[in-house]
């Protein structure tokens, strides 16, 4: 037996390079645009409300339990609208933890493409729980 018949045919080994470029897309992407909002954010709540660095009752009220952040996706979308640092900020962390979520709804994709029925169905199990989870848990 020789070293090319273990080895996997050139087209698999290609298919595969080329999912796994595509997932390492979806992260960087993900976790680029969060950082991108999340320091946009700030920087436009600081731009905002900087005054209150210097001024310590108005840096414990913008620091403190008093300040509303968005809960809800509409609040999320109107605070976004409007510009509001503190929205964007919360929106880059949405798109932090989405960003895990797309990467396995494009591996469904990708095993769909490859007509892996197993690690499709194992994919598109772990994908259903996860939005689910999204949808049945909630914060206190």
């Amino acid at each position: 037996m020789t070293d090319e018949t273990i080895a996997s045919p050139p087209d698999e080994a290609a298919r595969m390079r080329a999912a796994e470029q595509w997932l390492s897309r979806v992260l960087t992407a993900g976790v680029r645009l969060s950082l991108a909002l999340i320091v946009c954010g700030g920087l436009l709540a600081l731009a905002r409300h900087g005054h209150g660095l210097f001024d310590r009752e108005e840096f414990h009220r913008l620091s403190g339990q008093s300040m509303t952040y968005p809960h809800t996706p509409s609040e999320l979308a109107s605070g976004v609208w409007h510009l509001d640092g503190q929205a964007i900020v919360a929106l880059g962390l949405a798109v932090l933890i989405l960003t895990p979520v797309a990467r396995v709804a494009v591996s469904v994709l990708i095993f769909i493409r490859q007509r892996d029925r197993t690690y499709t169905l194992l994919t598109l199990a772990v994908l259903v729980v996860l939005v689910v989870s999204f949808f049945l848990g909630h914060a206190e």
